[in-house]
């Protein structure tokens, strides 16, 4: 079992195999038909070459004279891999394309969004401010009935003061003789 999945990993995409190899791919797959380099199609489809065991292969690859006829199925065969290739690489610009307008959407509706939250804030400092000086204007408001109910406490107060000295006077009103007293008004004495 591990030396099937250690012969599985030795066999590589014949593209990284050329670039290690340093040839085309075209090149390796000539040397595949030729069976210079082992090779298998992996359950995809897709050749992978086996370059273990593989020494000194550049001689070797580069003396091989193809035969027209396979060089022409090699063609179709790296056609067609290069068409799956591009088919792939298609599907991720497409879908890299999706997310790209899904941000941007995406930055469109958070700018809406500031924009609102924008406004609204503005609204709330208006407010605010209106309702500052509000206060302000009530604080001195509260001030100046602070004063006035001062003022009237105060005659309130003076108010007390003179009706109990009136109090106290009709009191004493009211006794006999206090008036000729007040007047200077002499009366009979009582000895």
């Amino acid at each position: 079992m591990d030396r099937e999945a250690d012969s599985y990993s030795s066999f590589l995409p014949l593209t990284e195999a050329a670039e290690r190899l340093g040839i085309s791919r075209l090149k390796l797959r000539e040397a595949i038909a030729k069976g210079v380099v082992a090779a298998q199609r992996d359950n995809q489809g897709e050749w992978r070459a086996d370059l273990t065991g593989v020494h000194d292969i550049s001689r070797q690859i580069n003396a091989i004279e193809a035969d027209p006829d396979v060089l022409m199925g090699l063609l179709f065969d790296e056609v067609e891999a290069l068409s799956t290739e591009l088919q792939v690489a298609e599907a991720a610009r497409d879908r890299f394309a999706a997310l790209a307008d899904r941000a941007l959407i995406a930055a469109e509706a958070t700018t809406a969004q500031l924009a609102q939250l924008r406004s609204t804030a503005e609204r709330a400092f208006g407010v605010l401010d209106r309702a500052t000086l509000a206060a302000e204007q009530a604080r001195a408001e509260v001030a100046a009935k602070d004063v006035e109910l001062a003022g009237q406490a105060g005659q309130i107060e003076r108010l007390f003061t003179l009706s109990e000295q009136a109090v106290a006077t009709a009191a004493l009103a009211r006794k006999p003789g206090w008036i000729a007293r007040l007047l200077g008004l002499s009366g009979p004495t009582k000895r």
